[in-house]
């Protein structure tokens, strides 16, 4: 067989493919370090056709791909809207599609790998995804789950899909999906059409009153190192693809060396690789921002909740020093007495100034992580989280943190990529060789990378889950403490309006019902920064 080019123009090309991986966006490493996408690419001549109900589907500007790693076949979520007469809603602030048709709604969230259909929880046969700012999904299931029967016709690289409505007759030759039986390299990956609904709108807040979920807008549009991690994630992904594009269509016959062999292959796993890890670090940069939004949050609120316990704490100091004034005059009280009681609302004073001013430079720490005037005046809404929606062993969040993290993600696609090239040097030259030797080292080094990020992920779900936990249990008692206090601050108020307890008695319960407000205050404010901790910790 002939090929278009001589073998020395394949090694330029494989070397134009090198030069274009040198090129590694921020973030990514330069080096074998770097991680892969589990999409590969199809050779041309080869796509794949979808008919549904026997009219051939056309995709403009997007086609389907498949999952390397569970074999299935994706294709835009615009497909199951304009194809199975099914609408699509997108939720931004959750990376969560919801498809409806004729009364039956799923729901899938982007990297999950459970859909709920109506009030049913079921496993994907591969996660949500988004490629380009694109949303796809996975064929079978969704169009199963739509009641569609799909059939896989290999010899024509055909997808039948027959809607419930269509279908005259039971499809008793439901084949497996076409990555059954099409390797993941055979697979040509190229963009969608339109994206996701509101993904890129601007928001902006009407009034003065401002939601938790509003701030982490707010954040996440204006944020510079998020948009640039941004725009890092794309360029990843136009260098993975131009790599791909200039190694795929170099036949594997042609390849009768080491070096040709890790041009092809190696490299091309690498540009994967580095989409992969900024895609991860930039969904992990998105959680650290959103935990610095939430945090600026209960600040504020914390401000807000001490102002009013200052507030409070000197309406109480005023009613008192009334009271003493009226029990001087009448004679049934010493001089002494009304000067407690104003040198007590001397103090309230002082502590609600300071309050006040906390509660603006806690407004302005929002404004300032929000990106938005710093002059801007919120009314911030309590938002009190609840941890019984973070219910799990100690060892449950541990596996949830190995799972989610990016940080154990980068180090296990680092293992693959070091396998590959162990592989190859099996296949081409010997791994008696230094070079297998070292081959061989760097897979174990790979490994041990792997062990390490997994105990420092786990080392930190463990220490917030405790946290969690301990401020908890913290609130409970705070809660009771101030409940008791409540209770002594009035019936020495009782006592002292009938003669029965000093102006000192009285100062004394106050100071004790204001210390136990405020334990109370930062026992909540705590508990909620532990809870959002905990989702960081965990990858959530």
């Amino acid at each position: 067989m002939k090929y278009p080019y001589s073998k020395k123009k394949w090694m330029s090309l494989m070397l134009t493919a090198a030069v274009m991986l040198s090129f590694q966006p921020a973030g990514t490493q330069a080096s074998s370090d770097t991680n892969t996408t589990t999409s590969q690419e199809q050779p041309a001549g080869e796509a794949i056709h979808i008919t549904v109900n026997g009219k051939e589907i056309q995709l403009p500007g997007a086609e389907v791909y498949i999952e390397a790693g569970s074999q299935r076949t994706m294709v835009p979520v615009r497909f199951v809207s304009e194809s199975l007469a099914a609408s699509v809603d997108w939720a931004a602030e959750k990376n969560q599609v919801t498809i409806t048709q004729a009364g039956k709604t799923i729901v899938i969230t982007i990297g999950e790998a459970k859909a709920k259909v109506g009030e049913q929880e079921l496993t994907l046969d591969a996660p949500a995804s988004l490629r380009n700012g694109r949303t796809y999904v996975p064929l079978r299931f969704i169009s199963e789950a739509l009641g569609a029967t799909v059939d896989w016709k290999q010899d024509e690289r055909l997808i039948s899909i027959q809607t419930a409505s269509a279908a005259t007759t039971p499809d008793t030759t439901k084949a497996e999906t076409a990555p059954s039986t099409v390797k993941p390299a055979d697979v040509l990956v190229s963009p969608d059409v339109a994206n996701p609904p509101n993904q890129t709108e601007v928001f902006e807040p009407t009034g003065s009153t401002l939601a938790m979920a509003d701030a982490v807008k707010l954040a996440m549009q204006s944020n510079a190192d998020l948009n640039t991690l941004r725009l890092d994630a794309k360029n990843a992904d136009i260098n993975a693809r131009l790599v791909s594009s200039s190694v795929r269509d170099i036949p594997s016959e042609m390849i009768d060396s080491l070096q040709m062999a890790q041009q092809k292959y190696v490299n091309n796993a690498k540009a994967a690789m580095a989409k992969k890890v900024n895609e991860q670090f930039l969904k992990a940069t998105e959680s650290k921002i959103k935990l610095a939004v939430e945090k600026a949050y209960y600040d504020l609120l914390n401000a807000k909740d001490d102002l009013a316990l200052k507030q409070q704490a000197l309406k109480r100091a005023e009613a008192q020093l009334k009271i003493a004034k009226v029990s001087y005059e009448v004679g049934t009280r010493a001089k002494t007495d009304v000067l407690q009681a104003e040198a007590g609302v001397s103090a309230a004073k002082a502590a609600l100034a300071v309050s006040e001013s906390n509660v603006s430079i806690a407004n302005m720490k929002l404004n300032d992580v929000m990106g938005t005037s710093l002059t801007k005046t919120w009314e911030v809404v309590p938002e009190a989280l609840s941890a019984e929606s973070r219910s799990m062993s100690v060892d449950s969040a541990i596996a949830l943190a190995v799972k989610q993290r990016p940080e154990v993600m980068q180090k296990q696609e680092e293992l693959k990529v070091a396998e590959i090239n162990v592989e190859l040097i099996a296949k081409y030259s010997a791994l008696s060789t230094y070079p297998g030797k070292i081959s061989r080292n760097d897979v174990e080094k790979a490994k041990l990378a792997i062990g390490e990020a997994e105990r420092a992920v786990s080392v930190e779900a463990a220490q917030a889950y405790y946290n969690m936990e301990a401020a908890r249990k913290a609130l409970e008692s705070y809660e009771k403490a101030k409940a008791a206090a409540e209770e002594n601050y009035r019936l020495s108020m009782l006592r002292y309006e009938n003669g029965m307890a000093t102006t000192l008695e009285v100062l004394q319960a106050d100071e004790e019902l204001s210390n136990r407000a405020n334990q109370h205050r930062s026992a909540v404010y705590q508990y909620n920064l532990a809870i959002i901790s905990f989702d960081n910790a965990i990858g959530k």
